[in-house]
């Protein structure tokens, strides 16, 4: 009995999981969509190695975060993210221009906030709660126009 309740489980879980995408197509503006959860240690490395292939490039970007799919967080991904954002601190030239990060959910906002006092940020940070928003700050972030009107976190 307890199989066939597991097997369900599973069958449910994987019918309601999102995968993270990794999209650098549009460089200088490289988008990260968080899936779900952050399943396992090589989901968690794809998204941290993907962040750092950017800096070859050798060139100034810009990262968006959407965190519109998260369900579910284990906090030691929190930790591990902080650990990873004090090393990328560590770099001389810090390509990394600005984040934009799409939370829509209380429950992230929540986490987000733990994570600021694990590690404060890499670079300016700008919160938004709509989609349509992302497009707005990095069209003027292309054109190098001042925002205003969003929650900024700075260095």
């Amino acid at each position: 009995m307890i199989n066939i309740l597991y097997i369900i489980y599973l069958l449910y879980m994987s019918s309601n999981y999102i995968q993270t995408k990794l999209d650098d197509s549009n460089f200088p503006i490289i988008k990260i969509t968080l899936g779900t959860t952050i399943k396992d240690e090589d989901d968690f490395n794809n998204i941290t190695n993907f962040w750092l292939k950017q800096y070859l490039h050798k060139k100034f970007f810009y990262i968006v975060f959407d965190t519109s799919n998260i369900k579910k967080l284990p906090l030691t991904y929190l930790y591990k993210l902080g650990k990873f954002v004090g090393n990328l601190k560590k770099i001389k030239i810090q390509y990394l221009k600005t984040s934009i990060i799409l939370i829509k959910s209380n429950f992230v906002r929540k986490l987000y906030s733990l994570y600021l006092k694990i590690q404060g940020p890499l670079s300016k940070i700008y919160i938004v709660k709509e989609e349509n928003d992302i497009y707005i700050i990095t069209s003027k972030l292309l054109k190098n126009e001042n925002i205003l009107g969003y929650t900024e976190y700075n260095p």
